[in-house]
């Protein structure tokens, strides 16, 4: 089932992002591991991407290895006096959440539609025999 590995995949590329954050490393320790996986079972590179990115995005706002969480608690603490990196997440929280649930359920739909996700990027693989 492949709509489960998708919603699998995203939810494990959010966990990494509050172990390591940045987009270009993680890929690197991950792609290795679930490009040719995938592939396996039939899963194109383009669309493992898509996932991949898709998980990567959502808890950019809330995760403290973020580059920019200071900047952003520095913004909130100018309109919330007293506001620290809990509050940060509490208020961010809500929109990862969301956000999670409504992109995934657009890459579920665009999978079960069937679209290409851009020119040649296919959403199957078919392995050579």
């Amino acid at each position: 089932p492949i709509p489960i590995l998708i919603v699998a995949f995203v939810f494990l590329v959010v966990l990494g992002d509050f172990a390591m954050s940045g987009l270009m490393s993680k890929f690197a320790v991950m792609a290795p591991i679930f490009v040719p996986m995938f592939m396996f079972v039939g899963i194109s590179p383009e669309l493992m991407m898509a996932c991949y990115r898709i998980g990567d995005s959502v808890v950019n706002v809330i995760t403290p290895l973020n580059s920019y969480a200071l900047i952003v608690l520095a913004v909130l603490q100018k309109y919330k006096p007293g506001a620290g990196l809990g509050s940060q997440i509490a208020l961010m929280l809500p929109y990862s959440v969301v956000y999670f649930v409504v992109w995934t359920g657009f890459l579920l739909l665009w999978y079960v539609a069937g679209f290409p996700l851009g020119p040649g990027g296919a959403l199957t693989y078919l392995p050579p025999h």
